[in-house]
């Protein structure tokens, strides 16, 4: 577990989305990607 998270966890946010810019980054130091990436902007 490179960001320490549990793989549920992950799964959860896969179905959902990320909405949350602290989540964002925290996943995105595990992926070594831009955060903005990550959320789900509308």
């Amino acid at each position: 577990m490179i960001i320490g998270v549990k793989p549920a966890s992950v799964c959860e946010l896969e179905k959902k989305g990320v909405y949350n810019i602290k989540t964002a980054v925290k996943y995105a130091r595990g992926l070594c990607c831009d955060p903005m990436l990550l959320l789900e902007i509308n």
